[in-house]
This record gives structure tokens, sequence and C-alpha cells, in this order.
């Protein structure tokens, strides 16, 4: 729901109803209100949605990829100390 979103991604409430305006007019989320609570509003992801997400998973693995590989190469060539 909005609300539980809004504190998972540690957005302002007042803010979100922008954010998920701005994925539903990319059609990227719909909106269903629920049936048990009219106040309530669930935000599921579209099938453009579900595959720019999957884009966007695989483009950040490839960045930290890039952007780890030196560490990754720093600690291969370093000496392992350990304590006696």
């Amino acid at each position: 729901m909005q609300r539980e979103s809004a504190s998972r991604l540690a957005i302002d409430r007042s803010d979100i109803v922008k954010v998920v305006d701005d994925l539903a007019a990319a059609g990227l989320v719909d909106r269903t209100r629920d049936a048990g609570d009219r106040r309530r509003v669930a935000i599921t992801p579209t099938t453009a949605g579900r595959a720019t997400l999957a884009k966007l998973q695989s483009d950040t693995r490839t960045v930290q990829g890039d952007l780890l590989a030196p560490l990754t190469r720093l600690k291969t060539n370093t000496p392992s100390w350990t304590a006696c």
C-alpha cells in the first residue's frame, strides 16, 4: 500500500503520491483501491514495470561490479595478515 511503500522507501508520506502518480503515468504501476478500506490503495507493478525493474537491477549489478572490481583486485594482490 502507498503508506507502507513510503515507509520502506524512506519517502515522506506526502511525497509518495507524486512518486506513484509518475510511475502510473509511465505505465509502470497500477493502483487498486482496497475493497475493505477505500482509503487504502494497493500499488502493483505492470508488465512494463517488472521489465523496467529487471533492467534496473541488472544495470545496478553491472555498475556495482565495475565499482568494486578495483577493491577485489586490491584484496587479491594484498597479503593476508593473520593474528598470531
